[in-house]
């Protein structure tokens, strides 16, 4: 077999260098003599030029020739289809034919690359508000299918996932590339993050996560816990009445936004109980036995806060001579780290210096040991956000005589008035 050139310019522009296969006065020729394609199912269109009767040698499973067999005028190229079927295996594969004349075989070369069917992103399409009925969907994108898939995909739902469900469905898949869409369906009933799995005959794919939000936008903002700012007889009844959870979990609900709480947390590793008595009076609620690191935990689920709003905290701290002192305020994306609000002042009491926004006074009015603090968000937030007002040094209301907070219960510290988490 040598190389000859022809003229075949009129053909369609093929290029006039071709493979030829020659015998005696006769000659046969292709356009190619091998071609490299994907792993996908494809028709290829090719040219062969013959003079007189042609036919095909073929024992790769994997191909098919249309026609396999003409008859050429040894002037004309002739079309003829080389169809290729999908490679589902991992690795590539390799195959040889032959195109025949008059005792000559030209060998024609198919490489088809290992399959390459896969995933994509998964995504979610719409939106989903709070005691709205869903019309998301989770969009589940793949390529490179042979069109004969059938694919199971289920979905595991976690977060504030109260009311939704995404059922099982199996589709079969369109060949070639496309999406698979799941309908979320249901009505949420909270605010916050819910998370998607998408798992594939089992195998998990990936998570897709979104916020379950208010229909106005952002929503959350401002929550309040009313503590009255004048003493009242029966104040306490009243109070333990509309919030009776109280006095069982230490959790108390807000005013404003009744779906933010506030309770009592204990710093982690400590032996003596950071509640050892509560209750309502003179205008305020009262805890006896917080410690360094106690804190008054609020959380609020709010949703559509954008990056750089400032958000406000304000309140009044009392408490009893032997109660804590000092209280710093700091916030929390994510419930773990937490971060120091602003403008933060400084205080020194004996060896002992540290930051605080709080301090508190023996005193049963508002406006004493009233303090205001804010914090910028660094970044778009939906979800569950977190202030705290901690307790930052060991240092008692009366300082005078001794530092150290009393232990075993004997001090007291109390919210008075009203507490705030506001956007500023």
């Amino acid at each position: 077999m040598k190389k000859t050139l022809y003229n075949v310019g009129i053909v369609l522009g093929l290029a006039a260098s071709l493979a030829a296969c020659e015998k005696t006065e006769d000659r046969i020729e292709r356009d190619v003599d091998s071609v490299s394609v994907s792993c996908r199912r494809q028709d290829l269109q090719h040219w062969v030029l013959a003079t007189g009767a042609w036919t095909s040698e073929n024992d790769v499973p994997w191909i098919t020739l249309s026609p396999d067999s003409g008859t050429g005028d040894g002037k004309n190229f002739q079309p003829y289809t080389i169809r290729v079927a999908y490679n589902s295996d991992e690795t590539s594969r390799t195959g040889t034919f032959y195109l025949v004349h008059n005792g000559t075989r030209c060998p024609v070369t198919v490489i088809q690359a290992a399959c390459s069917f896969s995933y994509g992103t998964i995504d979610l399409s719409g939106s989903l508000i709070r005691n709205e009925a869903s019309e998301a969907f989770l969009q589940v994108p793949y390529t490179d299918a042979s069109g004969e898939e059938q694919v199971t995909f289920s979905v595991t739902l976690d977060g504030a996932s109260e009311g939704l469900s995404v059922a099982d469905r199996t589709f079969t898949l369109n060949e070639g590339s496309g999406v698979a869409s799941l309908a979320i369906t249901g009505t949420p009933t909270q605010f916050g993050t819910v998370s998607f799995t998408v798992s594939a005959d089992g195998k998990p794919l990936g998570t897709v996560t979104a916020e379950v939000t208010h229909a106005g936008g952002a929503y959350g903002l401002p929550c309040e816990w009313k503590f009255a700012d004048t003493k009242d007889a029966d104040y306490s009844a009243v109070m333990k009445e509309k919030h009776p959870e109280w006095a069982a979990s230490h959790i108390y609900q807000a005013d404003v936004n009744t779906e933010a709480t506030l309770s009592v947390t204990e710093a982690a590793g400590k032996t003596l109980a950071a509640v050892s008595g509560w209750g309502y009076n003179d205008g305020h609620c009262y805890i006896k036995g917080l410690q360094k690191d106690d804190s008054f935990l609020m959380t609020v689920p709010v949703s559509g806060l954008t990056a750089g709003s400032s958000i406000g905290v304000s309140g009044s701290v009392g408490g009893s001579g032997s109660g804590a002192g000092y209280f710093l305020v700091e916030y929390s994306l994510d419930g773990s780290t937490w971060t120091a609000a602003d403008n933060a002042s400084t205080e020194t009491v004996g060896t002992e210096t540290f930051p605080y926004h709080a301090a508190a006074k023996d005193s049963y009015l508002q406006a004493d040991g009233a303090f205001s603090a804010s914090f910028v968000l660094p970044g778009d937030f939906s979800g569950t956000l977190g202030v705290r007002i901690r307790v930052c040094a060991n240092v008692r209301v009366n300082h005078a005589s001794t530092i150290p907070i009393a232990t075993g219960g004997g001090g007291s510290n109390r919210l008075k008035g009203t507490l705030s988490i506001h956007a500023l």
